[in-house]
């Protein structure tokens, strides 16, 4: 997949990618903050896609499994977070002591 980020056609598709990245790196240093940081990633290549001319179907399509992937992982790993924060244990697979 040939992702070219010098074909935006409007230079606010450019600052919601940047502004996108930046609030995923304020929220990434907890579980739930990774997700909402994932779920802002995933909207910015979203407009990525809208404001860019040159992506063909595939290459759309391509982006799309790959954040649907992406954000597949992570809502499994939140779940694991938080059924072992609710058991008061690290590991959601311990059994309680």
């Amino acid at each position: 997949m040939n992702m070219n980020w010098s074909s935006f056609k409007n230079p606010y598709g450019v600052l919601v990618v940047v502004l996108s990245l930046v609030a995923v790196g304020l929220v990434a240093f907890s579980v739930q903050g990774a997700f909402v940081g994932l779920l802002l990633l995933g909207f910015a290549a979203g407009l990525r896609l809208l404001y860019t001319s040159r992506q063909t179907a595939r290459d759309q399509l391509a982006v799309s499994r790959e954040i649907a992937s992406w954000l597949s992982s992570i809502h499994h790993a939140n779940n694991h977070a938080l059924n072992g924060r609710a058991l008061g244990v690290s590991d959601p697979n311990k059994p309680r002591a």
